[in-house]
């Protein structure tokens, strides 16, 4: 089984499901996990804004989750109408157990379309924590174990931070960052995976996974890492590499710092005043040929904060079964 995270939603799924569509951001938006070219799982999360006047309405939050399940049941037979197709749907029904179930206070429910055979089995809840409404559910075909699928993919998934730390995970790249980091590009394209997220005081933690042969080129680590990597920051940026290992695979670390006399007068003011600005680059990169995937993780902070990069890699894994 894998785990799959994004904007504090987690899943675990089978191994051979990958993400297929991320839209949204930490307050509404949704995933979609496509397994032989097909939707198997697919994660709705609203924020408390978009929710303020179903649970204003209702004495208790379960009534809530009942007209939003209520709601989403309509949209869906309403689309599928559009496209002169039947929705059967029960939301009676008890697939999963209180004990699966946890302390989430939740409604369970199942549909199929009978004429092409399609099932799906989900589950909505309302998080006091968070505030978000999240609906969950498990997708397939009636001659496919869609039941079994749901009871044990379902309990799985969580809808916020844990410990302050939100995990991200998808294609091989898993990193668990500090809740207060904010997601601000995502690249999912030839052989390359990145993640960059930054927060309120202008950090920047940006992990990446890349496929080796298509990124080296031939060449080695340093030469591809100075050549690909961080060639668009060598404007504002000066570079160190040293010859490293990480996960007991070679590697290099890279010490990198803000160029320019306005830089340097800056970061000593931020010294004396307390009001530190980002200026320090720290990067770890290492090639795993195992399984010909380059791992690269950097981050760019204050002073005070430098040690955020072992704090992230430590929750970094290489392989799967790390």
């Amino acid at each position: 089984m894998a785990e799959i995270g994004w904007q504090g939603i987690r899943i675990t799924v089978p191994d051979d499901w990958e993400p297929g569509e991320f839209s949204g951001d930490g307050q509404s938006g949704h995933m979609r996990i496509d397994s032989m070219m097909q939707p198997r799982a697919l994660v709705r999360w609203l924020a408390p804004s978009a929710t303020k006047d179903v649970f204003g309405k209702v004495a208790t939050p379960i009534q809530g989750v009942d007209r939003i399940l209520d709601n989403y049941i309509k949209a869906l037979t309403k689309g599928e109408r559009k496209q002169k197709k039947h929705i059967e749907a029960d939301t009676s029904t008890r697939l999963l157990s209180k004990r699966k179930m946890g302390q989430r206070t939740v409604r369970t429910y199942s549909w199929r379309c009978p004429s092409d055979g399609r099932l799906a089995h989900g589950m909505v809840w309302h998080c006091k924590e968070c505030g978000r409404t999240v609906i969950a559910e498990v997708n397939g075909h009636e001659h496919e174990d869609v039941a079994g699928w749901a009871e044990t993919i379902l309990p799985t998934v969580t809808d916020h931070a844990m410990d302050g730390q939100v995990l991200w995970a998808f294609f091989d790249l898993r990193v668990l960052v500090p809740e207060e980091f904010r997601l601000e590009n995502s690249v999912m394209v030839g052989g390359k995976v990145e993640l960059r997220l930054e927060n309120g005081k202008r950090e920047v933690i940006s992990a990446q996974r890349w496929v080796a042969n298509v990124a080296l080129r031939g060449g080695d680590l340093e030469a591809w890492a100075k050549r690909d990597l961080f060639k668009p920051l060598r404007q504002q940026h000066t570079f160190k590499y040293t010859a490293d290992s990480w996960f007991g695979h070679p590697g290099i670390r890279v010490d990198g710092r803000r160029k320019g006399p306005k830089e340097h007068l800056g970061f000593m003011w931020g010294r004396i005043t307390g009001r530190e600005r980002p200026f320090f680059l720290d990067g770890r990169i290492w090639h795993c040929e195992p399984t010909n995937k380059i791992h690269s993780l950097h981050t760019l902070t204050r002073e005070s904060n430098r040690e955020l990069i072992d704090r992230i890699q430590e929750t970094m894994r290489c392989h799967p079964e790390d």
